[in-house]
Formats: structure tokens, C-alpha cells, sequence
């Protein structure tokens, strides 16, 4: 019997705290329904955010994935372009007639316009929407990561922005595409390797402020980003 009164005393402390029965308990309820309403409004914000994000991955890939970027793409996938400083032009090198013929490809040269507007843009533009939290990094990755890697890691490309950053007005020139593709490496080998993201956040924490620092320097010396 002692028991049962006992779980009685506690129903009845759970149901004062709830509805509140007086003034300490009207401050606790309070408190809790504030928390529970947050929690809430916070879920449902990041239910919202994450429909808009996927939304606008969509509308990325459909611009991405046309047929030059293609293209492209799988040039610099199988190393067949290279850089050349002095022209200024990606070269085709070591591919095959059959290849050739059956990429349809006629040319011997692609322009760093072209490059830059079918794929360097675009991986430039989700470094800087990811870091603008308009997309996250997880859609990003799935996404595009295979892509944003490739991209960042090539020889060729490599050899090119470095040689555009010689020039001290262009020191910041795809700065946000080195911000991605490090970002989708870093996410990628975590994700690979199923460590805690934990770890992954506190690396791209301190790697994003080396970052900003960079920025703020550039900024406070008047070079521009792109």
C-alpha cells in the first residue's frame, strides 16, 4: 500500500508540474513549454531548410550536369587536357581516335572561358553557397562530391589557378572552390572511414577559420576575391 501511495505522490507531482497547480510549479510548466516549443520550431525549421536545400541541389544539377560540363568533365577525369601557360588554353593530350570519335570530339583545345563557365563556376558557386548555409555540406557531397574532388585535385586545373594567382590582383582567383573540394575531401574520408562527423567539424572549424583569416588579409591588402 506504502508503494502504490508513493506512485500516487509522484502521478500527482508530474500532473502539478504539467498543468501547474502553483506558483513554482506555473514557473516550471512555463519553462518546459517554452523549451518544447523551441525544440519544436527548431525542428521544423531545419524539416523547411533541408526541403529548400534539396530544392536548390535540384536546380544545381540540372544546370551542372549539361552536355559540355560532361564533357569536360570526363577529360579532366582521365587526365587527357593539359594547361598550356603561354597560350592559355587546356590542350588535348594522349587520347585516342576512337575516343575521340566516339565523344564526338572534333577540336584540339578548350578555352579557360569555357573551362570556367561549364566547370570551374560551378563548383566555385556551391563552395560559396555551402558557405552561405544555402546548401549543406551532406547534399553537397552526395550530390557532387565525386565530381567537386576531381575537379579540385586535378593537375591541370591545379597547374592553372596557381598560375592565375602569380598575379597579385588575382592571389584569391577560386578560392571557395579550394574551400569545397578540401571540405568534400575532408567530409568524404570521415564518412569513408565511419568516423565520428564530430571530429570532421572540429577539422573543417579550424580549417575555415585559416580560411577567413586568409580572407581578411586579401581583404585588408585590397585584392579581390574573383
Amino acid at each position: 500500500m506504502k508503494i502504490q501511495h508513493r506512485n500516487d505522490m509522484d502521478l500527482l507531482e508530474l500532473l502539478r508540474l504539467v498543468f501547474g497547480t502553483d506558483a513554482n510549479a506555473d514557473l516550471n510548466r512555463s519553462t518546459i513549454w517554452t523549451f518544447v516549443l523551441v525544440v519544436v520550431a527548431y525542428l521544423q525549421f531545419r524539416r523547411a531548410n533541408h526541403i529548400s536545400s534539396a530544392d536548390f541541389i535540384h536546380r544545381l544539377k540540372n544546370d551542372f550536369f549539361g552536355k559540355e560540363t560532361r564533357e569536360l568533365f570526363f577529360l579532366f577525369e582521365k587526365d587527357y587536357l593539359r594547361f598550356d601557360a603561354e597560350s592559355e588554353v587546356f590542350t588535348l593530350v594522349r587520347i585516342d581516335r576512337r575516343t575521340r570519335e566516339e565523344l564526338g570530339i572534333t577540336r584540339k583545345f578548350y578555352t579557360i572561358y569555357e573551362v570556367d563557365d561549364f566547370i570551374l563556376g560551378d563548383v566555385y558557386d556551391l563552395g560559396l553557397f555551402e558557405q552561405k548555409h544555402i546548401v549543406d555540406i551532406d547534399m553537397v557531397y552526395e550530390e557532387f562530391g565525386y565530381y567537386v574532388e576531381t575537379i579540385y585535385a586535378n593537375k591541370a586545373i591545379r597547374f592553372y589557378i596557381d598560375n592565375q594567382r602569380r598575379e597579385t590582383k588575382h592571389r584569391a582567383v577560386y578560392d571557395k572552390l579550394d574551400y569545397i573540394g578540401l571540405k568534400c575531401r575532408l567530409y568524404g574520408d570521415s564518412k569513408r572511414k565511419k568516423r565520428s562527423l564530430l571530429r570532421w567539424r572540429i577539422r573543417t572549424c579550424f580549417q575555415e577559420a585559416r580560411l577567413r583569416r586568409i580572407e581578411r588579409i586579401l581583404s585588408a591588402i585590397g585584392i579581390s576575391e574573383k
